[in-house]
């Protein structure tokens, strides 16, 4: 048996061609993956494929088990607004994600 090809690599940049918007509200915890040129990605979705017990409940501490690259840093943090973010398939700029290595999955957060 082999093991599923895994598509993207970890911390890389990879336009998405989806169309999606993204409501937070105010109060919630959103867990964002923050690069050593300041740029954030806020998750989408946490997976369990490669670490079954990847669980809500420990989304919070996720960055103590995360590999990050030199000059990154994972944060969990609570909005005090209302976070909205937009993608669509043929933005200008193109709507970016990045997985960690253990698939979890984010978005670009696009300021303007």
């Amino acid at each position: 048996m082999t093991s599923p090809t895994r598509t993207s690599i970890p911390y890389r940049e990879t336009v998405s061609r989806r169309t999606t918007t993204w409501f937070f509200e105010a109060g919630s915890e959103v867990y964002e993956l923050v690069s050593s040129e300041g740029i954030v990605f806020v998750m989408q979705s946490a997976s369990l494929r490669v670490d079954p017990g990847n669980t809500a409940d420990r989304l919070q501490t996720l960055g103590e088990r995360l590999a990050l690259p030199e000059g990154w840093t994972y944060r969990a943090r609570t909005l005090e607004d209302e976070l909205v973010m937009r993608a669509t398939s043929d933005s200008d700029p193109p709507n970016t994600v990045v997985l960690d290595e253990l698939e979890n999955n984010y978005q670009r957060l696009r300021t303007a």
